[in-house]
């Protein structure tokens, strides 16, 4: 194996390790946050941090339901176009 391909295969493997990381800190991050807005609205301090809870409607634009009453010429004239690049990993089996 090349040191190129060591360094890739490094990187990807500490990326899966991160990712799996993450996930686990998001889950805890919804835990918390799930005691936080139990309390309902209003503002709660802890030694370090305050958290204030907000409680309101937002409206938001059903495009499923747009695009149906939309001709396809509109929607191409008015759709933006944005360059990406994705990083897809998936476990190895072993």
């Amino acid at each position: 194996m090349t040191k190129h391909q060591n360094n890739l295969t490094s990187a990807i493997d500490e990326l899966g390790l991160l990712k799996a990381e993450i996930a686990k800190l998001k889950a805890r991050e919804s835990e918390l946050r799930d005691v936080i807005t139990k309390q309902g609205q209003g503002t709660y301090v802890g030694t370090i941090y305050q958290a204030s809870v907000s409680v309101g409607v937002r409206k938001t634009l059903d495009m499923e339901s747009v695009r149906k009453h939309l001709s396809r010429q509109f929607i191409c004239r008015n759709t933006n176009t944005t360059p990406f690049v994705k990083v897809q990993l998936s476990a190895m089996r072993s």
